[in-house]
């Protein structure tokens, strides 16, 4: 035929798609013709490899990501959170960095939710240390005798209350001090004055048996 043509054709009994265009001359007569054809099963079957390849190496992928939004998820959460909850526990377990200032060492960078918590029990152990740390101090001081001491901390909420019954212990002590104080100051005057009034008595004695 002097069409162009384009379809299924049976070629050696295998199907095939083809498309073909004859060239024809100045008298309409055929030249030759320009023919391409493929294999509608080899076709079939390449596509089907590729689909193949294609699901394989998106279900890879999938696999791939999920793997690193785990490490990520490990890195990011799960590490600091029992970085947290050790300290947490050792702050529960009356570590609180003192005598061993590693066992609430804890710094974060971020400024999400769980670098939030890190930095507010952070805040919290050093308060604790400075609270305890004069608390001791003071109480230290008091027991080697001397009264003079006094506390200087910040404190904030509750901790208002001890440092308040700590002044008072405080300033109690140095009045019952004062006051025994006040009353060995008497009791001396008054067994100098009871020495005088012996001697005077014991000195009219011998001079009374002496005129005798």
């Amino acid at each position: 035929e002097k069409k162009d043509y384009s379809g299924k054709a049976e070629i050696f009994g295998q199907t095939f798609y083809t498309q073909y265009h004859p060239v024809l001359n100045e008298k309409g007569e055929v030249l030759f013709t320009l023919f391409a054809g493929k294999n509608i099963e080899i076709s079939s079957k390449n596509l089907l490899g590729g689909e193949i390849l294609a699901v394989g190496v998106t279900a890879l992928i999938c696999v791939l990501s999920i793997i690193l939004l785990v490490i990520l998820m490990n890195k990011i959460i799960r590490k600091p959170f029992n970085h947290i909850l050790g300290v947490a526990k050792n702050i529960e377990a009356g570590e609180i960095g003192i005598a061993n200032p590693d066992a609430v060492a804890i710094s974060s960078n971020s400024n999400d939710e769980m670098g939030q918590i890190s930095s507010a029990l952070g805040e919290t152990a050093s308060s604790l240390q400075i609270y305890i740390g004069e608390i001791s101090h003071v109480l230290t001081t008091i027991c080697t005798g001397d009264l003079t001491v006094s506390t200087s901390g910040d404190y904030k909420g509750d901790f208002v209350g001890i440092k308040d019954a700590l002044d008072h212990i405080i300033s109690s002590l140095n009045q019952v001090m004062a006051k025994i104080n006040d009353a060995s100051d008497l009791l001396a005057s008054r067994a100098e004055q009871i020495s005088s009034a012996s001697m005077a008595l014991s000195q009219g004695s011998t001079e009374q048996a002496s005129t005798v």
